[in-house]
C-alpha cells in the first residue's frame, strides 16, 4: 500500500490501496508481456454492450439551480468526459466481482499513482488526469442543489450569455460528474483512472505501456512476462537472524 504524506502542522497519511482491474486472462498475459492495455471513454461506457457495465448516466450529473440576482429557477444535467481516457478498477478483490464481468482473471495495480504518470506518457497531448473512488447515490440524491447570489466578476454579462448562470454551475459541480452513479453500482466498489486530452474522443484506445508493468501484478504467474522488480532505494537488504536456544 502506497502513502501520501501532507505539509499539515501535523504529519497526516493518506494510504493508497491497490486496485483490481478485472479483465479476460487472455488481455492479463497481454499487458504483462507487452505492456497492452484498452483505455475505455464516457461514450462506451454509456453503449456498452455488456448490460452489467453499461451506464446510459456515465459522466452525467443533475442539478437544480436557484439564481436569486435573476430571480430565476430550474435545472439541468452536467456532462463530462468528451475529452477524457478512462480505466475502471475495483477496490474489492472478489470471485464474485470477478462472475458479475463475466471474466476469469485480474491484475492488481499496486502503485496507483506512478501506473496514472505512466500511462499518461503514452496518451498524445496527456497533460493531466484525475483518479479517485465513484460516488453512489440513489435517485433521491443523485441531483444535487445549487444557490448563487452573486455573478462572479470575470464571466461576461452580456443579454445574450450564458456565462452568468454556467460559470458558477461548472465551479459549483466540481468533479463530481467523472465520479458519479447510481447506487445499483455500488457493488463495484469503482476506483477510476481519468487522462484528459485536449481533443474529442469517442472509442476506446489501445496503448502498449510496458513501464507500466511494474507497478501491477497478475493474479496467476504470466509466462514470458517482462515485469521488472520495483524496489525502494531505501531498502538495500534484508536478513533474518536466527537465535540460539539459551542454557537451562
Amino acid at each position: 500500500m502506497e502513502s501520501m504524506q501532507f505539509g499539515l502542522p501535523r504529519p497526516w497519511e493518506l494510504k493508497l490501496p491497490p486496485v483490481i482491474r478485472y479483465i479476460e486472462r487472455k488481455f492479463v498475459e497481454d499487458f504483462f508481456r507487452t505492456g497492452q492495455l484498452q483505455l475505455t471513454t464516457y461514450r462506451k461506457c454509456q453503449e456498452h454492450e455488456c448490460k452489467i457495465r453499461r451506464d446510459s448516466n456515465e459522466g452525467k450529473a443533475n442539478f437544480s439551480l436557484e439564481f436569486e440576482q435573476f430571480g430565476m429557477s430550474g435545472g439541468g444535467i452536467q456532462t463530462v468526459g468528451w475529452q477524457s481516457y478512462m480505466l475502471c478498477t475495483s477496490l474489492t478483490e472478489s470471485r464474485k466481482l470477478s462472475e458479475r464481468f463475466a471474466v476469469d482473471s485480474y491484475f492488481k495495480i499496486n502503485d496507483i499513482l506512478r501506473f496514472l504518470d505512466a500511462i499518461s506518457r503514452r496518451i498524445l497531448g496527456c497533460g493531466a488526469g484525475k483518479i479517485g473512488t465513484c460516488i453512489y447515490k440513489d435517485e433521491h440524491a443523485l441531483s444535487r442543489p445549487l444557490q448563487f447570489r452573486s455573478i462572479p466578476s470575470d464571466v461576461s454579462q452580456s443579454p445574450n450569455s450564458q456565462g452568468p448562470v454556467l460559470s458558477p454551475v461548472h465551479f459549483e459541480m466540481s468533479d463530481e460528474p467523472y465520479f458519479i452513479k447510481s447506487e445499483i453500482f455500488a457493488v463495484e466498489t469503482e476506483f477510476r483512472f481519468i487522462w484528459h486530452v485536449p481533443y474529442d474522443v469517442d472509442k476506446p484506445k489501445i496503448i502498449e505501456c510496458p513501464e507500466a508493468i511494474q507497478f501491477c501484478e497478475p493474479d496467476l504467474p504470466v509466462p514470458g512476462s517482462c515485469k521488472q522488480p520495483h524496489k525502494s532505494g531505501d531498502v538495500r537488504g534484508t536478513m533474518l537472524m536466527g537465535s540460539s536456544p539459551q542454557p537451562d
